[in-house]
This record gives structure tokens, sequence and C-alpha cells, in this order.
């Protein structure tokens, strides 16, 4: 304390022998093991009054009624038996109280650190959270909307700025031990013309014998039914696309007016069969961008037309 800095000489009190010392005696608990528990049964003396355990600080034995116990040890700490009882002295530390006697004084340490800030420095559990923010995502639909080019297509929030926004609200909520990671989501676009080269293709559908819609109007539905079926709510990230599922799901939004729809990439190196099965990044979900340009209505399926040994 800064206005009282010799406080340290009433903790640390010195006796006429200048050693404090407190005691223990053993007891057994119930799972058959000794412990060691604070003792008030001993008295400190430097004169033998023969009445009860004494402990005379200037041999540093042990007695009993005023007869000597054997006793063992040194350099302050010393052990006697009696009546199977262990009985310990240590030297340690003290408070003077009011009318100048000094008593055992006995404390236990707790460190509690501020929620933002660690005991232990050491990261044992990194947890990464992907992240697809609700403004990334209205920026895309309203992109789509909007029928803009590639270049134009929104970019993801960076860590940074993930970091910004939800480090203040998760973080008092993780483990010591924890590292939170935030890694933007992002959209692997597909068919359209503002795909990857590799993953633009034409849907190519055949007409049901009895369909009673026109050619537009099952243009339009197929788009819908692909739209549907890549809804975001729909996909987990890192997740593989399967064209027989696409398929499977117009079927059976069209099931009396088509009879058949495959895709076909538009890559020139491209063969039938290359977007049958398309591989996702972890932290990335599928965006199909296509549009009623990119389904075609056929009266039948061809070499040339399904690009087989092209």
């Amino acid at each position: 304390m800064p206005d009282y800095p010799l406080a340290i000489d009433d903790l640390i009190y010195d006796t006429i022998d200048t050693k404090n010392y407190i005691f223990f005696e053993s007891y057994e608990e119930f799972d058959g093991y000794t412990y060691y528990k604070l003792s008030t049964a001993v008295t400190p003396v430097t004169v033998l009054t023969n009445s009860g355990i004494e402990f005379l600080t200037t041999t540093k034995k042990f007695y009993n009624n005023g007869t000597l116990v054997t006793t063992a040890g040194q350099q302050g700490e010393y052990t006697a038996t009696i009546d199977t009882t262990i009985y310990r002295s240590n030297i340690g530390r003290s408070y003077k109280t009011t009318n100048g006697l000094s008593n055992p004084m006995f404390f236990q340490w707790k460190h509690t650190a501020p929620r933002d800030q660690r005991v232990d420095p050491s990261i044992s559990n990194i947890v990464e959270l992907i992240v697809l923010t609700t403004t990334y995502y209205d920026d895309v639909l309203e992109w789509t909307a909007n029928n803009r080019t590639a270049d134009l297509f929104p970019t993801e929030p960076s860590v940074e700025s993930l970091n910004m926004l939800f480090s203040k609200s998760l973080n008092p909520y993780k483990a010591i031990g924890d590292q939170l990671i935030y890694t933007p989501a992002k959209f692997k676009k597909l068919f359209g013309t503002t795909a990857d080269s590799t993953l633009q293709g034409t849907f190519k559908v055949i007409k049901s014998t009895g369909a009673t819609i026109t050619n537009n109007e099952i243009k339009s539905r197929v788009l819908t039914a692909i739209r549907t079926f890549f809804d975001i709510n729909n996909w987990t990230y890192g997740e593989s696309f399967y064209y027989t599922e696409l398929c499977a799901f117009i079927h059976s939004q069209l099931s009396t007016q088509i009879s058949s729809v495959v895709i076909v990439g538009k890559d020139a190196e491209s063969v039938f069969g290359d977007l049958f099965e398309i591989t996702s990044d972890p932290n990335e979900l599928f965006y199909s961008t296509a549009t009623v340009d990119d389904i075609e209505i056929i009266n039948s399926f061809t070499d040339q037309n399904l690009k087989k040994g092209s």
C-alpha cells in the first residue's frame, strides 16, 4: 500500500525466536489415505509449561505434558508421532493481532483473467467460421437481377472486415484455448456465360409428345427449377454437384412436359459428361448463373449436339 509501505512488518511478524511456527496434524480420510490439516493442538513455546502438546522453539522438539517426544526433521520442518497422530511443524507466516500476539495466516490465491485476455497464450483449438453475410448475398442477388457482367460480380468480404464485424459479439463466448478464424463464404458460378469457361453449359431439352406448353414456357420453367435447386438453403459448404440429382429435380417439376434433359459444356475442349460432377472448395456454395439463353429445345439427341466423340 503506497500510504503504508511498512505493512509487511505486520504481515511477517517475528516472535522472540524470530521464527513463526505453524502446525499440522495427520488424519485418515474415508479413502484410506493420510492427509494433513491445520492443528491448534500444539503450542510453540520458548519455556515448557508441561501442559499439553508443546513445541520448544529453542531445541526444535515436541513435548507431551512435559515428556520429550522423539522428533525428526531439520531446517524448519519437524515431525513427531503422539498417540498415532503425526504432528508437523513448519516455519510459516503469521499476522499481528491488536493485542500484539501472532496468529497463523493461510491464504489461497486464485487468478482470474479478464475475458479478453488469456492466462495460457497457447491455442489448443482453432474454430473456423465460414461466414456468408446478408449484405454480400443481397449484392449477389441484385447482380443477377440486373444481368450484370462477370467483372461486376460482388466481391466477398475480407477476413479483416469479418473480424471487425463479429469479433466483439462472438469472442466473449469462446473458451480460453479457442481461436476463432473467420473465413468469407464465396460462390462458385455455374453454367451461365459469367461462369468460368470450363463450367459453362447448355441445357438441351426434348419436349414430351403430349406437351401442352410452349417452348418459351418450358425454358422458363426449367430455369426456375434450376434456380430452386441451387437455393443456398439446399446446400452446405464444400459439397459436390451431381447432374443426375439436378436432372431428377427438373423432371419432377416438368414431368408431363419434357421427356429428357441433359447438360453439355460450351467449352470447345469439353466433351459429354464433363459437367456431370463438379466439386467446390470448403468455403464455396454453388450459384447458377444460367439464363433462358442457356436452355435449348431440341428434337432428339445426336452425337453432334451432345458433343460425343468430338
